[in-house]
């Protein structure tokens, strides 16, 4: 395996570990915290109080995982007719998180 192919497959995992990564860090907060309600909560709201940077790090992280899973896709569509619009769109979501 050439180094481009690694970087692409590095890029690639980083995009499919992000939502894992979220989740399992969302629901220790949550767990953690006995005011927080999974039904009745916002995720943003774990950022509020003295743990609130967990969960800013944890949007932070989580979007530039998506970024990078955007670069990697990018990558592998050079020649397919979704090259640009798809890994675009999922840039901006990973960017606007």
């Amino acid at each position: 395996m050439g180094s481009q192919e690694r970087v692409t497959r590095t890029l690639l995992s980083c995009g499919v570990v992000a939502g894992p990564f979220f989740l399992l860090i969302f629901a220790i907060q949550g767990f953690a915290r006995s005011e927080f309600k999974f039904s009745h909560t916002e995720p943003s709201m774990l950022s509020l109080g003295p743990w609130g940077w967990v969960q800013i790090a944890n949007f932070v992280i989580g979007g530039v995982l998506i970024v990078a899973g955007a670069f990697g896709m990018r990558r592998v569509l050079r020649a397919s007719k979704g090259r640009f619009w798809g890994p675009l769109l999922l840039g901006v979501f990973g960017f606007a998180r």
